[in-house]
């Protein structure tokens, strides 16, 4: 579902006259699933959008080939009750045979769950620069503008600089600290009282941004689509630096970068960033964390760590 909405997403977006890039769109499908592909591509044709191509195939090689960004979208679905274990042995085994035909300057988007695993279990096998590789969190940073929004009654076009750090899981931790307003600095303090302060951006800004799938699942029976198509189109012009009509400067996002040398630690964390032109600067030493934030961080830090550690032990038996 969200690899079919990215398709039009992407093709919607540039298909304006903000912008004028040819773009070759390669899809990657298993055998059983061509036919509906093979659909899709039939509509895309009759739509007669300009400057575009897109063929599909069921061969990562030929996918692949000196493609400038990869999404890896398709995954291993979680069956119901299914431990995060077993889902992740499943897909790290898929996703370490596909590494095997990254090219070498490929940027890549890991979107499939786990992200953060699944990014670092690509670029350790691809053995490519870890700096090509990104998961996606830009979902959850756009749960956090949301929330904020509503909360205080304003346009989302006017809020930057929320930050969601940590993995993409229930221990993400969503900050409220340095979010922005017409580009001036939020005071959280004035704008609610004291007790609804502690009450809203610990207990039910948090809870929004870390179970906000969970509830979409229980309504929908099946994960975020639409937002996530959204998101990832979000995360692509970052990471490819493409201008938009509205250019933003000097704001911070978020995605899922390499953390060995901000952390110390060979793994993927989502991190506060200002992307330029497609290269980024990772802004975390510009974030202060108190105590209880530095231990809900270290937590989601940790669970990125076992998780990676567990990736490691998969990847030794192949």
């Amino acid at each position: 579902r969200i690899g079919y909405n990215t398709i039009f997403r992407i093709w919607n977006e540039f298909n304006t006259k903000c912008y004028s890039i040819p773009i070759e769109l390669r899809c990657i499908e298993v055998e059983p699933a061509m036919p509906v592909m093979n659909r899709i591509i039939s509509e895309f044709k009759d739509c007669n959008f300009p400057n575009f191509e897109i063929s599909a195939t069921t061969s990562y090689e030929e996918g692949f080939k000196d493609a400038d960004l990869i999404i890896l979208v398709g995954s291993a679905l979680k069956k119901a009750n299914e431990p995060r274990s077993s889902l992740l042995e499943k897909n790290v085994l898929m996703f370490s045979y596909l590494a095997k035909y990254i090219p070498e300057k490929s940027k890549v988007l890991v979107v499939a769950n786990p992200s953060n695993t699944l990014c670092y279990t690509v670029m350790k096998v691809s053995k490519r620069n870890p700096k090509n590789f990104f998961s996606l969190s830009r979902l959850d940073f756009q749960r956090a503008n949301f929330a904020l929004s509503k909360k205080l009654n304003i346009s989302l076009s006017r809020i930057s600089n929320l930050v969601v750090l940590g993995n993409h899981s229930p221990k993400m931790l969503p900050i409220l600290k340095y979010a922005c307003c017409d580009g001036k600095k939020l005071n959280v303090q004035e704008l609610f009282s004291q007790s609804d302060v502690k009450k809203w951006c610990n207990e039910e800004f948090k809870e929004h941004v870390r179970y906000r799938n969970n509830n979409i699942e229980k309504l929908a029976g099946y994960s975020s689509t639409f937002s996530a198509a959204s998101a990832i189109l979000n995360q692509i012009k970052e990471i490819m630096g493409i201008k938009s009509c509205r250019v933003e400067e000097n704001v911070w996002t978020v995605i899922g970068v390499y953390a060995g040398e901000t952390l110390g630690k060979e793994c993927y964390v989502s991190l506060p960033v200002h992307f330029d032109n497609g290269k980024y600067d990772i802004v975390f030493n510009e974030i202060e964390l108190d105590s209880e934030s530095l231990k809900e961080f270290n937590a989601s830090i940790e669970e990125i760590i076992d998780e990676k550690n567990r990736a490691d032990e998969i990847l030794s038996k192949c």
